[in-house]
């Protein structure tokens, strides 16, 4: 499973405190002293970073468009093989 982090810009205080919890360092600071996610695919979707923040200003979500994408491949996959084998 995916999942997807975004950082409410408006809410941020910029204390770093979801970088310094994030069990997977799937956050960092920008230049501009704003955290990203630089590595969304390590997100185990934990939330540490949601429940450090005192400002409410992170969220994580399923991705779902990965999981969409698995399944349409895996029906693809199915189709062609029926297709070759009769």
């Amino acid at each position: 499973m995916r999942y997807r982090i975004e950082v409410n810009q408006d809410k941020c205080k910029a204390c770093e405190s979801c970088v310094d919890n994030c069990t997977v360092k799937v956050l960092e600071m920008d230049q501009n002293g704003c955290p990203v996610s630089v590595r969304p695919d390590d997100c185990q979707g934990c939330e540490t970073c949601v429940s450090s923040c005192d400002y409410g200003a992170i969220s994580v979500t399923k991705d779902e468009r990965h999981q969409l994408s698995s399944k349409i491949e895996s029906l693809f996959k199915k189709m062609i093989d029926d297709y070759e084998n009769g």
